[in-house]
């Protein structure tokens, strides 16, 4: 069943979003564009989205498939709900882009509640220039992997593990124990003192002496065995005979889970 809709286009910030407007004045989304918002591929939708979604929930319309929007394009409708809880999810498993999203939106929401209350006045360029402006600093704040692992880096660890990169919980574990935990241990202690909550990401919360110097040098060097292992098996036996003494803990290879 194919349903005619009206397109209009706001910002998140400075993040374009399509919303369209079904005859009956409901709002849907263009899947391809929540998960471009937040530099995902749009299988990833389909994978995080649960038998909680809307689509599931008593009354919602089943037999809308397909929408047709009245510049001419069709796409697949995905509802507020749904880009929210999938940005939820995408944000827990580790999505910076998507925790920026869902927080700067959550700040405005009730920015927007008490300048009612208050009789504040603000223009919607004001209001999405505050969104910018949050967004922007969520995703400078927190150190990204990338600026630790370089894309060779990556690759090797996808290809001797088997992992995805991104929203990897078994990547996030394997970095975990063959990168922080292998730290001195000065250096791990007082991580894990500001940082008692988290199991992975560590990166966020190093100081500038053991990021630049500590934490380079050893992603450096796992990343030389990296590149010369054949397999799982070959790098853990590569990396023992390494760092023999400085291991706390282990870690066995699991499969990836979406």
């Amino acid at each position: 069943m194919t349903i005619k809709a009206v397109r209009a286009q706001i910002l998140l910030g400075d993040i374009p979003l399509n919303v369209y407007q079904l005859p009956d004045s409901r709002y849907k989304l263009a899947g391809r564009n929540v998960t471009d918002a937040i530099g995902q591929h749009d299988s990833s939708l389909r994978e995080k989205m649960g038998v909680k979604s809307l689509k599931d929930l008593p009354g919602a319309d089943k037999s809308l498939r397909e929408v047709r929007a009245d510049t001419g394009e069709t796409f697949i409708p995905v509802s507020p709900l749904d880009a929210a809880a999938y940005w939820m999810k995408m944000a827990i498993a580790g999505n910076i882009k998507a925790a920026a999203i869902m927080m700067a939106l959550t700040v405005e929401s009730i920015e927007r509640r008490a300048d009612e209350a208050f009789g504040v006045h603000r223009s919607e360029g004001d209001r999405n220039q505050r969104t910018k402006t949050l967004i922007d600093f969520i995703l400078n704040n927190p150190k990204a992997w990338t600026v630790h692992f370089n894309p060779r880096w990556r690759q090797e660890a996808c290809r001797v593990t088997g992992y995805r990169w991104e929203a990897s919980r078994p990547m996030a574990q394997f970095i975990s124990m063959y990168i922080y935990k292998v730290l001195p241990k000065d250096v791990y202690d007082r991580l894990m003192e500001v940082n008692a909550e988290r199991k992975s990401r560590h990166h966020q919360f190093f100081d500038e002496l053991a990021d630049n110097v500590v934490l380079k040098e050893h992603i450096q060097q796992v990343g030389g065995l990296l590149r010369v292992s054949k397999n799982k098996p070959h790098f853990k036996q590569l990396f023992s005979d390494a760092f023999s003494d400085g291991i706390q803990g282990d870690f066995d290879f699991e499969d990836e889970v979406a």
